[in-house]
């Protein structure tokens, strides 16, 4: 949140005007995590998957990954926030499904989760 004042220039008198204070809230828009998505199909032995995602804040985010509602492990560490993360390894320790799910959390404790894709 920022404080600010605003000056409507001069008015009729030559005098400049300025308003009261006030404030401007940002949005606190979701986490979207775009990829990996519904129609996403993964290899357990795949070693180069990805994930991009919009709205994170802060300087860095991490990543976990879920087969239905049981946390398996990080998918990345903090990794920079910049939209992109590449994990380099093989996906077998997790096992296969339709029911995995990315959560993403960023600096300041927010979440967003990718919908359910499918490792084989």
């Amino acid at each position: 949140m920022s404080t600010f004042l605003w000056s409507n220039g001069l008015n009729f008198n030559g005098n400049e005007g300025w308003s009261d204070l006030f404030t401007i809230n940002t949005l606190n828009l979701p986490i979207i995590i775009l990829y990996p998505n519904n129609m996403t199909y993964w290899q357990q032995f795949e070693e180069d998957t990805y994930c991009e995602w919009n709205y994170a804040t802060g300087a860095t985010v991490y990543i976990e990954i879920y087969k239905g509602n049981v946390l398996k492990g990080l998918y990345h560490d903090e990794t920079a926030n910049d939209g992109f993360c590449r994990h380099n390894g093989a996906l077998d320790e997790w096992g296969s499904g339709t029911d995995f799910r990315l959560r993403l959390i960023d600096a300041n404790n927010n979440e967003g989760w990718s919908d359910y894709f499918t490792i084989e």
